[in-house]
Protein backbone atom coordinates (compact mmCIF):
# COMPACT_ATOMS: atom_id res chain seq x y z
CA UNK A 1 0.00 0.00 0.00
CA UNK A 2 1.45 3.40 -0.95
CA UNK A 3 2.42 5.72 1.88
CA UNK A 4 0.80 8.67 0.10
CA UNK A 5 -2.35 9.08 -1.92
CA UNK A 6 -1.93 10.02 -5.57
CA UNK A 7 -3.22 13.52 -4.81
CA UNK A 8 -0.81 14.00 -1.89
CA UNK A 9 2.14 12.91 -4.02
CA UNK A 10 1.05 15.19 -6.87
CA UNK A 11 0.70 18.14 -4.48
CA UNK A 12 4.14 17.48 -2.99
CA UNK A 13 5.72 17.27 -6.45
CA UNK A 14 4.08 20.53 -7.51
CA UNK A 15 5.37 22.25 -4.37
CA UNK A 16 8.91 20.87 -4.74
CA UNK A 17 9.08 21.88 -8.41
CA UNK A 18 8.50 25.52 -7.43
CA UNK A 19 12.14 25.57 -6.28
CA UNK A 20 13.55 24.63 -9.70
CA UNK A 21 14.66 28.16 -10.53
CA UNK A 22 17.16 27.60 -13.37
CA UNK A 23 17.16 25.88 -16.74
CA UNK A 24 19.58 23.42 -18.28
CA UNK A 25 19.95 21.23 -21.36
CA UNK A 26 20.20 17.44 -21.25
CA UNK A 27 22.01 15.77 -24.13
CA UNK A 28 22.51 12.14 -25.14
CA UNK A 29 25.30 10.65 -27.23
CA UNK A 30 23.99 9.96 -30.73
CA UNK A 31 27.44 9.31 -32.16
CA UNK A 32 28.55 6.57 -34.52
CA UNK A 33 31.33 4.03 -34.78
CA UNK A 34 33.92 4.66 -37.48
CA UNK A 35 36.46 1.92 -38.06
CA UNK A 36 35.81 0.52 -34.60
CA UNK A 37 36.16 3.85 -32.83
CA UNK A 38 33.20 5.67 -31.28
CA UNK A 39 32.84 9.25 -32.46
CA UNK A 40 30.52 11.08 -30.06
CA UNK A 41 27.86 13.49 -31.29
CA UNK A 42 25.50 15.10 -28.83
CA UNK A 43 21.78 15.54 -29.42
CA UNK A 44 19.50 17.51 -27.14
CA UNK A 45 17.13 15.36 -25.13
CA UNK A 46 15.57 18.61 -24.00
CA UNK A 47 16.35 22.31 -23.63
CA UNK A 48 15.17 24.90 -21.12
CA UNK A 49 14.57 22.08 -18.64
CA UNK A 50 13.74 23.33 -15.17
CA UNK A 51 16.55 22.43 -12.78
CA UNK A 52 18.46 23.39 -9.68
CA UNK A 53 22.22 23.01 -9.12
CA UNK A 54 23.56 22.64 -5.59
CA UNK A 55 27.04 21.70 -4.48
CA UNK A 56 27.38 18.49 -2.48
CA UNK A 57 31.15 18.33 -2.33
CA UNK A 58 33.33 21.19 -1.22
CA UNK A 59 36.69 20.11 -2.61
CA UNK A 60 38.18 22.93 -4.66
CA UNK A 61 41.21 20.94 -5.77
CA UNK A 62 41.30 19.52 -9.28
CA UNK A 63 40.87 15.77 -9.74
CA UNK A 64 42.59 13.75 -12.46
CA UNK A 65 40.18 11.16 -13.81
CA UNK A 66 40.56 9.21 -17.04
CA UNK A 67 43.54 11.34 -18.00
CA UNK A 68 41.52 14.55 -17.68
CA UNK A 69 41.75 17.29 -15.08
CA UNK A 70 38.29 17.83 -13.58
CA UNK A 71 36.88 20.21 -11.02
CA UNK A 72 36.98 18.48 -7.64
CA UNK A 73 33.46 19.48 -6.66
CA UNK A 74 30.41 17.24 -6.97
CA UNK A 75 27.05 18.84 -7.76
CA UNK A 76 23.46 17.73 -7.27
CA UNK A 77 21.11 18.54 -10.14
CA UNK A 78 17.45 18.48 -9.20
CA UNK A 79 14.87 17.98 -11.97
CA UNK A 80 11.14 17.28 -12.20
CA UNK A 81 10.23 13.77 -11.03
CA UNK A 82 9.51 12.50 -14.54
CA UNK A 83 12.45 14.10 -16.37
CA UNK A 84 14.41 11.66 -18.53
CA UNK A 85 18.14 11.52 -17.86
CA UNK A 86 20.59 8.62 -18.24
CA UNK A 87 24.00 7.96 -16.74
CA UNK A 88 25.47 8.25 -20.27
CA UNK A 89 23.97 11.72 -20.85
CA UNK A 90 25.53 15.07 -20.16
CA UNK A 91 23.95 18.21 -18.72
CA UNK A 92 24.78 21.72 -19.92
CA UNK A 93 24.37 24.51 -17.38
CA UNK A 94 26.03 27.87 -16.85
CA UNK A 95 28.51 27.49 -19.69
CA UNK A 96 29.79 24.06 -18.63
CA UNK A 97 29.02 20.40 -19.23
CA UNK A 98 28.45 17.95 -16.39
CA UNK A 99 28.44 14.15 -16.48
CA UNK A 100 26.06 12.14 -14.29
CA UNK A 101 27.65 9.79 -11.78
CA UNK A 102 24.46 8.78 -9.93
CA UNK A 103 20.68 9.06 -10.53
CA UNK A 104 17.91 8.31 -8.05
CA UNK A 105 15.97 6.30 -10.64
CA UNK A 106 15.03 3.45 -8.30
CA UNK A 107 12.92 5.37 -5.78
CA UNK A 108 9.29 4.59 -5.08
CA UNK A 109 6.94 7.60 -5.06
CA UNK A 110 9.77 9.80 -6.32
CA UNK A 111 9.12 13.50 -5.75
CA UNK A 112 12.05 14.83 -7.77
CA UNK A 113 14.79 13.40 -9.97
CA UNK A 114 18.22 13.95 -8.45
CA UNK A 115 21.43 13.53 -10.38
CA UNK A 116 24.91 13.75 -8.87
CA UNK A 117 27.27 15.20 -11.49
CA UNK A 118 30.86 16.25 -11.99
CA UNK A 119 32.01 19.02 -14.27
CA UNK A 120 33.51 17.82 -17.55
CA UNK A 121 35.24 20.97 -18.83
Amino acid sequence: MPALTAQELSDMRDHAEEYLSATCTIQYDSGTNVKGKHIPAWTNRGTAILCRFDTIGSRDLAVIQGGQVLEGRTWMVTLKHDETVAITDRIYYGGAYYRPIWINDDEVEKMLTRVAVQRMN
